[in-house]
């Protein structure tokens, strides 16, 4: 990302910001003086270019993909580049300008899936779902990038991580729908160490009314790209029908607890796939009886230190147990 502000403080802090920033998309590198961006432009090329108005030229036309205009102007409306609100926090400017530059371009049914996608689900309440995938999507994401996608109706995340969310999923689906979404879903990323995630809806509707072509499409969309190496889904009991979406999975973990009621309701779900004719997909099921810690009752802490806890122990050598068995086939699924 090409930056221009003639104030070099605040060009320099800005880069320094961005390129240290968790999970950035972009190298930034900052000019001050039109001069020195020209010289540069006559040999190199940018992805994006974030500018004043002012400083357009037929050259950064010409050797940008795309360019942002950074702009005095809350609601800027004077060209064809999109433009930024300029005074605002560096992590705004950055997260604007990622959705702006993602793109939302709809991934066509039938594409492959190259992240390896495993399915966190169970027809079980209260056990243990969540604090898994957390712990499984941060294991992944220590083999390369991975990603958290929560589908639940009350995630309680802003509680759990002490974070209040700019943008969420309810957004995603909601400007979608009305059709002013004009971003891609990279620059709404959050991070848990290394996992990204998408903040879950903050409104229980959002999830309940979405249709199952909106949640298959949100899947392609993170999984097919070169992005992500492992996509972790937690299920919640909000999808109307979750098997279409399960079945894009290549594992689908399935926690359940040792009484008989969760037995019984496991069972119900697995009943339920062979009278629809989805044998396959239980093959990719595996049932587990998450280990219970007395510690786990009273809030789980920071979750980024789970991973190294005796739960954590547990579903990472759940984890390299599977791994043995992967063949490179499976990691292109056909969506």
């Amino acid at each position: 990302m090409i930056f221009y502000d003639e104030d070099r403080d605040y060009a320099a802090r800005f880069a320094d910001f961005g390129n240290h920033r968790e999970g950035a998309l972009f190298e930034i590198l900052p000019f001050t003086e039109k001069e020195e961006l020209e010289r540069f432009l006559e040999e190199q090329q940018a992805d994006l270019a974030l500018v004043p108005p002012e400083i357009l030229s037929g050259r950064l036309e010409q050797q940008a993909e795309k360019i942002l205009l950074l702009t005095e102007e809350r609601e800027y409306s004077g060209g064809t580049h999109p433009g930024i609100y300029k005074y605002q926090s560096c992590g705004r400017i950055l997260r604007e300008a990622e959705r702006l530059f993602g793109g939302t371009a709809e991934t066509a049914e039938g594409t492959k899936l190259r992240a390896k996608g495993f399915g966190v689900y169970s027809p079980v309440g209260r056990c243990y779902k969540t604090t898994f995938s957390l712990i499984l999507g941060q294991l992944l994401a220590e083999k390369g990038a991975a990603l958290y996608l929560n589908l639940e109706e009350y995630s309680g995340f802003p509680a759990l991580f002490g974070k209040v969310y700019e943008e969420d999923l309810s957004d995603v689906l909601y400007y979608r729908r009305v059709g002013r979404e004009s971003g891609g879903l990279a620059g709404r990323m959050e991070f848990l160490g290394k996992l990204a995630y998408l903040p879950p809806v903050s409104c229980p509707a959002d999830i309940r009314g979405s249709s199952t072509k909106e949640i298959l499409q949100l899947i392609r969309e993170v999984g097919a790209g070169d992005s992500y190496r492992s996509l972790v889904i937690d299920f919640g009991a909000a999808l109307a029908d979750p098997v279409p979406a399960l079945e894009l999975c290549h594992r689908i973990y399935m926690p359940v607890c040792e009484d008989r009621t969760s037995q019984a309701k496991a069972d119900a779900f697995e009943a339920y796939a062979r009278q629809i004719g989805k044998e396959d997909l239980l093959e990719r099921v595996r049932r587990i009886t998450l280990p219970y810690y007395p510690w786990l009752a009273g809030g789980c802490g920071d979750y980024r230190g789970l991973r190294w806890s005796a739960f954590g122990k547990y579903v990472k050598n759940l984890l390299d147990e599977e791994e043995k068995g992967w063949r490179s086939k499976d990691n292109y699924r056909k969506l």
